[in-house]
């Protein structure tokens, strides 16, 4: 964080602080509160499936009122305590909402080419992930959470979708904020491997965790 104030001026219009699930990481409210005393200004929120809300301790929530932290919560087909939660955030002054409803019947399959052969130029233009989604992961910024985590997918599956120095800005080397958003508007040579024309929505249903589903 203070390396990325360093070269944003202090400046950042959103922080999401995302998981898996970021309400599993003992070290959340120290996380939470980092943040804000170097991002003082935007919004800085959560993102959360929310089944460990209403067991989160008062120093949670004081934490989440004390330094403007908004809670978001992703609209999976699971069964939580709404109302609890909606009791919760009113009782320490919490700004906390739901993602759009769209993931309650559908959710998107991003398919994954594992020849590498698309074109990462046309990708590029018709993925939205790189507007929305940059991740910051130990030290270095990627343009999508593909590029962040796909190295979960390599490891489960035995296979090599590569991660080069070309595909992540390693934020401790001597770099502009200029030369990151010039840098974010081009692609990375990861993009071959996504299947942009491939990608769907399909119905929600438990994962038989076989190759099949990601590809």
């Amino acid at each position: 964080m203070n390396r990325a104030a360093e070269i944003f001026d202090h400046e950042c219009d959103n922080i999401r602080l995302l998981g898996g699930e970021p309400l599993l990481n003992p070290e959340i409210n120290t996380m939470l509160k980092i943040a804000r005393e170097i991002f003082t200004d935007g919004v800085i929120d959560i993102v959360t499936n929310g089944i460990l809300l209403t067991q989160m301790s008062e120093d949670f929530w004081r934490t989440c009122h004390d330094y403007k932290i908004y809670i978001e919560i992703s609209h999976y087909p699971i069964k939580l305590d709404e109302n609890k939660i909606k009791e919760l955030a009113d009782k320490f002054g919490v700004t906390c909402f739901w993602e759009t409803d769209d993931l309650k019947d559908k959710f998107g399959v991003f398919p994954i080419d594992l020849s590498g052969k698309q074109d990462m130029r046309k990708n590029f233009i018709l993925c939205h992930v790189p507007t929305i989604c940059i991740t910051l992961k130990h030290g270095r910024l990627y343009p999508c959470y593909f590029a962040a985590h796909v190295h979960h997918f390599n490891k489960k599956f035995n296979k090599n979708v590569e991660i080069t120095e070309r595909d992540y800005i390693d934020i401790y080397k001597d770099i502009s904020k200029r030369e990151i958003f010039k840098w974010l508007t081009k692609p990375v040579p990861v993009c071959r491997f996504c299947n942009i024309a491939g990608r769907h929505t399909t119905n929600w249903e438990i994962s038989k965790q076989d190759i099949s589903e990601w590809l």
